[in-house]
């Protein structure tokens, strides 16, 4: 009986024993499963994708071009990868965009707009610094082992190693930092060998307040050096645009969360702005969007906050910052427009979402907080898009939610404040709903007649015909037909 006894004691220990070996040898579990689009993850959920597990960096409702592999700025790689890596070189990048989310007792909708920008590698990620000598600094050599975080010189600039196993490849055609055709996904541009850069700002010629202008959006994430961030001349004859996105690099303002204003890429993009500016135009510069964090959910004080939007000011002299505000933390909307009540040499744009109807309550708030906290406010902007259904008329949607808008704005307060309309050109994110170059027309016509002060659109990136009929919202191209940069030419009939 005892030897029975024992036998099975030694059996049990050793059954144990291999369960825990076959648990320890198993992959770690991600908490959230297989990453999905359209899917909500918090701060720190775990997913895995193509074999590797991600950890979340930043809240979000994922979209179909936000792979974890694609958006560092999103995930962080827990396990996979390495030295050995190896994949195409083809992913887009996150797009800088907005995602329209009323909220309130009257909204019904999510609307989570891809806001489809120009075709990119991965967004890199950012490093501090900028500038100065390279004296010290080891020339890259494809091939060599690099770690992350180490630091090399090429064609005369500062990089610094993100992902080592890119880094350490000797396919330098592909990953030589600054040259290699997906370099970005291994290297973050820091800066210059040569000293800081700087930007001389020009003011230029600008437009008076109260003047009409068109300004439609830009995403700058493909870069200073890419054809349509040549403001002056990309060929869609614009002279004012909206440039898309600062974000919150920390509490410091970076280009869509990875360049920061002390970068030679800042400082470049400076220069595409006085060119224009050079040409009679100007830029709008817009704070926010759906690729949070917006640097009012990143800065803790109010004195902090408003040093990081006069940088801004101060740097490149726009026309007018405008907030694109998409997450409504009580928190950050009074930190904000406290913040923007001392901010000087620029006009105040707040841009929102609206349904058919009008504002939300939640965008309600936004602009009850800064009424409260005497926040000036110059023009609303509302985002005639994404209302969550088959919309037959895109243009009166967009008049029923101006007039809505205008309104509201009359009634709170906000008389003086001036309005602007923003549609997402062709097709939305949202199925059946198409905004045509006949509902463009239009609006322009109304817009004249009706007191509107702005026009703008959703994106010049997007202003081509390049796939007709396309039911679902493209990065490239507005799904339908048009002629190259044909809605850039209607909406200069609302401001020529």
């Amino acid at each position: 009986m005892r030897r029975l006894v024992y036998i099975t004691l030694v059996i049990s220990v050793l059954l144990s024993l291999v369960f825990v070996a076959s648990v320890s040898a198993a992959p770690a579990r991600a908490d959230r499963g297989a990453w999905a689009v359209g899917v909500a993850y918090a701060v720190n959920d775990t997913v895995t994708y193509s074999g590797s597990t991600y950890k979340c960096l930043q809240a979000h409702t994922s979209q179909a071009d936000w792979t974890p592999p694609a958006t560092p700025a999103l995930w962080q790689l827990t396990t996979g990868g390495g030295a050995t890596a190896t994949r195409t070189n083809t992913v887009t990048g996150p797009t800088a965009t907005r995602t329209n989310t009323p909220t309130g007792p009257t909204a019904t909708r999510t609307n989570t707009p891809i806001g489809p920008t120009a075709t990119r590698t991965r967004t890199p990620t950012a490093t501090t610094g900028s500038g100065g000598s390279c004296s010290g600094i080891p020339q890259y050599v494809a091939g060599t082992s690099y770690t992350a975080g180490q630091i090399v010189q090429n064609i005369g600039n500062k990089y610094s190693c993100t992902i080592a196993g890119w880094c350490s490849s000797s396919a330098a055609w592909a990953y030589a930092p600054g040259t290699g055709s997906a370099w970005t996904d291994a290297w973050a541009l820091v800066g210059s060998c040569n000293s800081s850069p700087t930007l001389t700002p020009t003011t230029g010629p600008t437009s008076p307040p109260g003047s009409k202008i068109s300004a439609p959006y830009i995403d700058v994430s493909p870069g200073s050096g890419s054809a349509i961030m040549q403001l002056a001349s990309n060929g869609s004859g614009n002279k004012h645009y909206t440039l898309a996105f600062i974000l919150g690099y920390g509490c410091a303002a970076s280009w869509f969360g990875a360049y920061q204003l002390n970068t030679s890429e800042a400082a470049a993009i400076g220069t595409r702005i006085n060119e224009l500016k050079a040409a009679g135009g100007n830029v709008i510069i817009s704070f926010g969007g759906a690729a949070a964090p917006e640097l009012a959910n990143v800065c803790s004080t109010v004195s902090a906050l408003q040093t990081q939007y006069q940088a801004v000011v101060n740097m490149y002299h726009p026309y007018a910052i405008d907030l694109d505000i998409e997450d409504f933390s009580p928190t950050a909307i009074d930190l904000r427009n406290k913040a923007l009540k001392g901010v000087t040499g620029t006009r105040i744009h707040y841009t929102l979402g609206v349904l058919e109807t009008g504002f939300t309550q939640a965008q309600m708030d936004v602009l009850n907080n800064a009424r409260t906290n005497g926040t000036h406010v110059d023009l609303v902007n509302i985002m005639a898009m994404d209302y969550g259904h088959p919309v037959s008329n895109m243009y009166t949607a967009a008049v029923s939610a101006a007039q809505g808008a205008r309104s509201w704005l009359n009634a709170n307060g906000f008389s003086g404040t001036q309005l602007g309309i923003t549609p997402m050109i062709g097709q939305n994110d949202s199925g059946g709903e198409i905004f045509t170059t006949s509902n463009a027309s239009s609006l322009v016509s109304w817009a004249n007649s009706n007191g509107v002060t702005l026009l703008a659109f959703w994106s010049v990136g997007r202003d081509n015909g390049g796939c007709p009929g396309q039911t679902t919202a493209s990065p490239t191209c507005s799904g339908v037909s048009q002629s190259n940069f044909q809605f850039s030419s209607i909406l200069h009939g609302f401001a020529p």
